[in-house]
């Protein structure tokens, strides 16, 4: 795909494909153009049900005090990232 990069240094690009003069999107390894970022209250629980129904494995995950920041899934071919949502304004008063 023109445009992307995989790699962790942006490069110059062909400012065509993505409408910023200059500049590359950058793609973490592993990840597609678009990927869900879910957040949700009681993040720890709903990573353990992931891991639990769908055999989903834990890349990696940033802890910010005792709040989960995110955590890297991968189910099957796809992943994605979850995050504790913050308060009640992020889930939309789901807590």
């Amino acid at each position: 795909m023109r445009g992307a990069t995989s790699s962790p240094t942006p490069t110059k690009g062909d400012s065509e494909d993505l409408g910023r003069k200059g500049e590359e999107l950058y793609i973490p390894q592993g990840y597609g153009t678009v990927f869900p970022y879910v957040v949700v209250p009681h993040a720890e629980e709903f990573v353990s049900f992931l891991k639990t129904v769908f055999d989903a494995k834990e890349l990696g995950r940033t802890v910010f005090g005792s709040r989960i920041a995110n955590v890297r899934i991968s189910i099957g071919t796809t992943n994605f990232m979850v995050s504790e949502a913050a308060d009640d304004s992020l889930c939309g008063g789901c807590g």
